[in-house]
Order: C-alpha cells, then structure tokens, then sequence
C-alpha cells in the first residue's frame, strides 16, 4: 500500500504543470500553461517497480497520464480544461485498479468536473435507498434549503 501512495503521489506531481504564468482562483486571471506539444517521461529514471509511467500534454491544455507498477497497480487519466460557469476548471476521468490484501481485483473509473467527483466499479457501495428518497425532497437552490434549515430550528425552539 505504501508503493501504492508513493506512486499516485509521484503521478499527481508529474501531472501538474511545470510553468505557470498565474495563479487561478479568488479573482486572479485563469492559469496559463507553458506550450508543450507532448512529452512522455523516461520510465528508466524509476526503480523496477514502475513498468510504465506516462505523461503527455497537448498545446490546448489536454492532458494524460498513466503508470503501472509490478505488483498490479494501474492508474491511467486524462483531463482538459473547460469553461464552468464564469470560470476555467480541469475536468477529468480516469481509472485505477489494484488487487485487494483479500485477493480481490478493484477497478473504479472516475470522472471530476463541473458535477463534482463521481467514482463507480463494483467495490463502490450503492447509495442507500433512504439517501436517494432524501436528496429528491432537497430543494435546487440553496437559499431554499437554508429557509428549511431555519424553519427546521424554530420549530425545535418553539
């Protein structure tokens, strides 16, 4: 396990982009990425554990990576930047799989964007039947809910 999280680390820090002109977030002009048409790293530079480690990164902003190590973790990912909302974010989708302690193989496939982070594979449990009955009486727009919430604490007050 310990291989398992020096090696997404290690992928999360060859994903992120080496130049950046700017900062995004809190008012500040969106990220500028350095243009490089497509690099792929040299997988000789890792110990023999890692069998494939990949990172390319297109002039639009595209992007993938991907590894794979010799006891059977494999991650692959590829993400762009889309306009969300009034701003710019990193939209993503992937995979990984490992095999459990138990012997049982995992694989989730992911995806991250402007709907939030959303995992599925057979290892992900479902969401409660209760859960879903809940979200549906859940007004769209938060100001609504906060009423509810206010009016939820009167009534316990009263």
């Amino acid at each position: 396990m310990k291989t398992f999280v020096a090696v997404c680390l290690l992928a999360c820090a060859a994903a992120f982009p080496q130049e950046l002109a700017s900062i995004e977030g809190s008012g500040e002009p969106p990220v500028e990425i350095a243009a490089r048409s497509s690099s792929k790293i040299d997988s000789s530079i890792f110990s023999d554990d890692i069998l494939r480690s990949e990172f390319e990164m297109a002039d639009d902003g595209q992007f993938q990576y991907g590894f794979e190590t010799r006891d059977g973790i494999v991650v692959d990912a590829a993400g762009e930047n889309r306009q969300i909302g009034d701003g710019v974010g990193a939209v993503m989708r992937g995979s990984y799989s490992y095999t459990s302690p138990e012997g049982i193989d995992v694989t989730i496939n992911w995806e991250a964007d402007e709907n939030g982070f959303r995992a599925s594979g057979d290892q992900v449990p479902a969401v409660p039947e209760y859960v879903t009955r809940l979200l549906k009486t859940l007004p769209a727009e938060p100001q609504a809910a906060a009423e509810i919430v206010e009016a939820a604490v009167s009534a316990d007050e009263a």
